[in-house]
């Protein structure tokens, strides 16, 4: 309580006026746009990247399943050849 108390009466000497305020609220503004700017760069960057990502990752999987379909569909017809020889 002590603590509080002094704190409350350190705050009370201070004298805030209109223009402290407003330079205050002019700071936190543009911190807040510093931060959105860099939000939305990294955002922008981390979406692109997992696009590249999963674009690349789908082409893999697509070829990989048309090469096993490939396989499969030449092994049977070899098998048939052999099986009609």
């Amino acid at each position: 309580m002590a603590v509080t108390k002094r704190i409350i009466e350190k705050l009370k000497e201070y004298h805030f006026e209109f223009k402290h305020l407003t330079v205050l609220f002019v700071i936190l503004f543009v911190f807040q746009l510093i931060v959105s700017f860099i939000n939305k760069a990294s955002i922008r960057g981390f979406l692109g990247d997992t696009q590249e990502w999963y674009q690349q990752d789908s082409a893999e999987r697509l070829a990989n399943l048309t090469t096993t379909s490939l396989e499969l569909l030449l092994e049977t017809i070899k098998s048939k050849a052999k099986l009609n020889a």
